[in-house]
């Protein structure tokens, strides 16, 4: 038996490789031949080009060099096909990640001051068909078996699809003969689509530590970025307040021993007042660790918060996934979802709503982290993972 692996593999995102390596990792210790089907179409590569430096794509090419087993490279659905009959695969796993954002063509229409209509083109990967929804398996062959692990559809709006559209979706889903989500809003949507019930199963970034054996003590992290024993983490896409705001936050974390780094995603660091600040170019696994060994991550992001609650690491999270503004659907953040499901609500801001968070705020949320219950919940995802892990395995 031969496993294919469809995900995000090749995207310049830390937590999307890290959930790859998580998955891969899994699979090869319990002896599975698995490998993962390398479609990248040009149109994905072109978005991260415009947005990643050089030298950091340079970082997440390595990383699949050195960890991720790759078929040659697939740029169409036919390319997938091909590769899945010269390789025997018999048996695609189709996730984690948001696999299945699907962004409606009614999405994708806007005002336009030259044309008073404009129309926005999307990546291969947010259109349908395409392979992550199995276009390359004929619904009327037995092989390969498709299973869709922890996926989620994060940006698809439903109620903006048309009845053709969803016609798609339906066909595409009918092919799985499994699938596990990662969220209430994507398990709604399945429910809505094919009227079957998907089990949610946690992000395989909670099973990190159990799949994947990790090079680098804390004193190795520490020695190499010079960090001392108590640091917090800092880590925004993108300035969310004004400067005031971050100088003061700072001068409070410093004031109460906590060392402050500036550490990148993957697009590079913001201008903000720090300590220290780790830029790119910066690998997945350092990525990690640093964050794994810290006092305390503020920033935002799903995968470095899950980094973070799988490491017992106290957090503040900045959420800009809620679908509508003003917080009006909240339940389609895949961070909410988590943290309200996790009872640490408290440690969360949506940034779609009007409230904005005091540094003090942030400061308080930090020092009396609930470290209990984010223990209790990371014991219970762990578990959850393991189990449904298995009984993937049991379907094999």
């Amino acid at each position: 038996m031969k496993i294919g692996l469809l995900t995000y593999h090749a995207a310049c995102n830390f937590g999307a490789q890290l959930q790859t390596l998580s998955t891969i990792s899994f699979f090869q210790k319990k002896g599975y031949d698995i490998i993962v089907i390398n479609w990248y179409p040009q149109d994905l590569e072109r978005f991260y080009l415009r947005s990643i430096s050089p030298e950091q794509q340079i970082e997440h090419q390595s990383f699949i060099n050195q960890f991720i087993p790759t078929t040659r490279r697939c740029f169409t659905s036919q390319d997938v096909k091909n590769v899945i009959d010269e390789l025997n695969i018999t048996h695609i796993i189709v996730g984690s990640d948001a696999v299945f954002s699907y962004i409606p063509i009614l999405k994708r229409i806007h005002l336009s001051r030259k044309t008073i209509i404009g129309y926005t083109n999307v990546s291969s990967d947010h259109k349908i068909p395409n392979p992550f929804w199995g276009d390359f398996k004929n619904a009327k062959d037995a092989s390969p078996t498709l299973i869709g692990l922890s996926v989620s559809a994060q940006y698809l709006d439903l109620g903006k699809c048309s009845f053709f559209e969803k016609a798609k979706m339906r066909k595409s889903l009918e092919k799985f003969k499994f699938i596990t989500v990662r969220d209430r809003w994507t398990q709604g949507i399945i429910k809505k689509l094919i009227n079957k019930e998907s089990p949610i199963t946690p992000d395989p970034v909670f099973g990190f530590n159990n799949n994947v054996l990790i090079d680098g003590t804390k004193e190795d992290t520490i020695n190499k970025f010079n960090l001392p024993e108590k640091y917090v983490c800092l880590s925004f896409c993108h300035n969310l307040y004004d400067q005031t705001w971050y100088d003061s936050l700072y001068e409070l974390l410093h004031k109460n021993g906590f060392f402050v780094i500036n550490l990148a995603m993957p697009e590079g660091c913001i201008k903000i007042k720090c300590d220290k600040k780790i830029d790119v170019p910066l690998s997945p696994l350092d990525w990690y660790n640093i964050i794994r060994y810290s006092s305390g991550y503020i920033g935002q992001r799903m995968h470095p918060m899950i980094v973070a609650l799988h490491n017992k690491v106290p957090i503040y999270i900045f959420d800009h996934y809620a679908y509508k503004k003003g917080g009006k659907n909240l339940i389609s953040s895949k961070i909410y979802d988590i943290l309200e499901r996790a009872q640490l609500l408290s440690y969360y801001t949506n940034l779609s709503s009007s409230q904005q968070p005091q540094p003090h705020d942030v400061l308080s949320a930090i020092m009396t982290f609930d470290r209990k219950q984010e223990e209790i919940f990371t014991q219970k995802y762990s578990s959850l993972y393991n189990q449904f892990m298995n009984n993937i395995i049991k379907i094999l």
